[in-house]
């Protein structure tokens, strides 16, 4: 309960910018699909992290090594940072998340008008 606490009131992100896309996109998703959030979630999370971890590698580096103990590779910060977000997206499969859109059934048909409507509610995606 604590640790949900913290996670929702904002500490953690004192005197940051935080980062809502990975949620935003997802509320698009169950907004037109019946989808879990956490399940959506997880299925949007490690693709976005594909998307932007060459503009912050060290972190997505730390990532891998402080929640999955994968040693950095102080030679490739990137091989580091994929083999971080390929953990979590087999995290997420053996505790039986989906990974992919395909996983829950959801093609094409939506996605531009999900894109168009995240476009025009959300100023930082």
């Amino acid at each position: 309960m604590l640790s949900g606490m913290v996670a929702h009131n904002d500490w953690l992100s004192m005197g940051r910018i935080g980062d809502w896309a990975t949620h935003d996109i997802e509320h698009e998703l169950s907004g037109i699909y019946d989808i879990a959030h956490g399940a959506g979630l997880a299925i949007i999370f490690p693709a976005w992290m594909k998307y932007v971890y060459k503009h912050d590698v060290n972190r997505f580096a730390q990532f891998a090594n402080r929640v999955f103990d994968i040693d950095i590779n102080i030679n490739d910060l990137e091989e580091t940072a994929l083999r971080g977000i390929e953990a979590l997206e087999n995290f997420f499969t053996k505790i039986e998340l989906p990974t992919r859109l395909s996983h829950v059934n959801i093609d094409e048909n939506h996605i531009d008008e999900m894109s168009k409507k995240l476009v025009a509610h959300c100023d930082h995606v």
